[in-house]
């Protein structure tokens, strides 16, 4: 009498399908990353309107427009296409918010970014930035008075 294990065995060897290789295996299987360039158009460069649009994973200013190109931008990420290199980007930034929150006496419920973001896709990592900066700052002893000597130069 044959286990249920050796019947599945004996019905897929029946079906003699041919092997394939593992690389070609994963590759009906591997999903690509998104391509980079969503195009997507938003406030970035301070205006009140759209001013900003993703070429290539990078944001380009719309209002730089001269002789059919655009002249300034490239240098941030987009927060919607290349999502990972835009936190990373920011990272300093926020958490350095986070510290300053900590030496000015705030309570941790003064993260800004419990209310949310600009881009609420995100908002849970820069909660988690802020809230690292603001506990490196309390774990440092001399977190409050590094503050302090920054302030009265």
């Amino acid at each position: 009498m044959q286990t249920r294990r050796e019947l599945i065995k004996a019905m897929a060897a029946s079906l003699a399908l041919p092997a394939l290789p593992f690389s070609a295996a994963n590759a009906l299987t591997h999903k690509p990353a998104p391509a980079l360039g969503c195009s997507e158009e938003f406030p970035w460069f301070g205006a009140h309107y759209p001013d900003a649009q993703c070429i290539d994973g990078y944001l380009w200013d719309l209002d730089s427009y001269e002789d059919g190109l655009l002249t300034s931008g490239g240098d941030y990420p987009c927060p919607y296409c290349n999502a990972r290199e835009f936190l990373d980007y920011l990272k300093d930034d926020v958490e350095e918010k986070g510290w300053v929150a900590f030496t000015d006496g705030e309570p941790p419920m003064a993260n800004p970014y419990l209310k949310g973001s600009r881009f609420p896709h995100l908002t849970d990592q820069f909660q988690r930035m802020w809230s690292d900066g603001y506990r490196e700052a309390a774990v440092k002893p001399d977190a409050i008075v590094d503050r302090r000597a920054a302030l009265s130069k």
